[in-house]
């Protein structure tokens, strides 16, 4: 529920700071869940669908309360996003950074 409740305390802020912290509060929720739900169990795929899935209606429900209230935080949209692509990338580091990209022999 903090985490739905920045969109209100961020509103007077400039429109990247907002995002940013709405983004933050977004992921943190994720990680939790992914944590709780998932855990070690679960493969890079399951992880990463876990936490966009969880992601996803905390950060819908921050940009609706965000916008009635006044804010232009959709021009900083990809801002919110940082955090959960940070996320991911902790969940999959060097996901075909470090290995070479094998093409199947014709």
């Amino acid at each position: 529920m903090a985490a739905v409740i920045i969109g209100v305390a961020t509103v007077d802020f400039p429109a990247w700071m907002s995002a940013a912290a709405m983004g933050l509060g977004a992921t943190a929720v994720a990680v939790a869940a992914n944590r709780v739900l998932v855990g070690r169990r679960g493969d890079v795929g399951h992880r990463i669908a876990m936490l966009v899935a969880a992601w996803s209606p905390v950060a819908l429900c921050q940009v609706a309360i965000s916008v009635a209230l006044g804010s232009t935080v959709i021009v900083a949209l990809p801002v919110l996003v940082l955090p959960l692509v940070s996320a991911v990338a902790l969940v999959n580091p060097g996901a075909g950074l470090w290995r070479p990209v094998r093409f199947p022999a014709p």
